[in-house]
């Protein structure tokens, strides 16, 4: 194909902010949720996996999540929902239970 620029799994994104986003951190870039590969300092860019990837992520407290769920990212606190208010970044990838702090994330980019 003429036009191939690059897979879509991985983009390169711009620290624009004033502190480090470390390795594992969700980012937030537009309507999409990604997850940084690699720590990215202030002024320096990294990648950032968007898509076709499961992630463990933190979850809001007492949330029970079952396999397939559509899942959400608060962009203040940077936990997982279930709030369809919040920006979605995919589904859980298992069951989560209420007591647990995690939940498996598979990324699916949403630019509804």
């Amino acid at each position: 194909m003429k036009n191939y620029v690059q897979d879509g799994d991985i983009m390169t994104y711009f620290n624009s902010g004033g502190s480090t986003i470390t390795s594992g951190s969700p980012v937030i870039i537009g309507s999409v949720v990604g997850i940084a590969q690699v720590d990215i300092a202030p002024g320096a860019s990294g990648s950032v996996v968007v898509d076709d990837a499961v992630v463990e992520l933190g979850k809001t407290a007492s949330l029970a999540i079952s396999q397939g769920d559509k899942l959400y990212i608060n962009t203040g606190t940077l936990l997982i929902t279930k709030t369809n208010t919040d920006k979605q970044i995919g589904f859980a990838f298992e069951d989560s239970a209420s007591a647990a702090t995690t939940v498996l994330v598979s990324l699916q980019p949403s630019i509804a």
